[in-house]
């Protein structure tokens, strides 16, 4: 009789949790209309981890055409490398380096992104236009080379065009000076969340 009691008593409290936790997670959603999702209070997101949820909701862009990308969890991709789990390439090392990768996010934040491969280590921006010149466009295109943090292992190219008579013609130029730059804050970037993940 007692062990039949306790059974009742069991089913009866998991049965009430379960609904809490329903009810909790409808509560989190709807705050997180309210906050954000990265700023909501009750979600408790600190550290490194806010940065990280930061600059998934930045790589959306401002139209949110991100959201449309299935996300890079760079925490999770690091704990399957140090776990030796196999990545994409099959081989149990990454294909390419996630700090760079986040890097390369990170620098590409302020812009809408047409592709983001986290597999193949490529990102491309939508077309970039400036208000006063309709008639120039630019993207960027960066290219996670290499599964170590070294310098050569990023590249990063401007490419643009003017339109003329109803058409979009290469304008000639070579980037070199901003190509580089926009490869140094890349790396500059990346050092520091790799610093960040050492220091946990």
């Amino acid at each position: 009789m007692k062990s039949i009691f306790l059974f009742v008593a069991m089913l009866v409290l998991t049965t009430f949790l379960s609904a809490c936790q329903g009810n909790r997670e409808q509560n989190l959603k709807k705050l997180d209309e309210l906050w954000g999702y990265c700023d909501n209070p009750h979600r408790d997101i600190k550290g490194i981890d806010y940065k990280i949820c930061k600059d998934k909701e930045r790589a959306a862009g401002p139209s949110g055409k991100g959201n449309e990308l299935k996300p890079f969890d760079i925490t999770g991709f690091i704990e399957k490398v140090r776990n030796g789990v196999p990545t994409s390439g099959g081989y149990g090392m990454p294909t390419i380096n996630p700090y760079l990768w986040q890097g390369s996010l990170d620098v590409t934040s302020y812009y809408d992104l047409k592709i983001a491969d986290s597999t193949g280590g490529f990102i491309q921006t939508e077309w970039i236009y400036k208000e006063l010149q309709p008639d120039q466009r630019c993207m960027i295109k960066i290219q996670i080379l290499s599964a170590e943090l070294i310098s050569t292992g990023v590249k990063s190219n401007f490419i643009c065009e003017k339109k003329l008579n109803d058409s979009w013609n290469s304008d000639g130029q070579a980037y070199l000076e901003e190509e580089t730059q926009l490869t140094l804050k890349i790396l500059e970037t990346a050092q520091v969340y790799y610093s960040a993940i050492k220091l946990n």
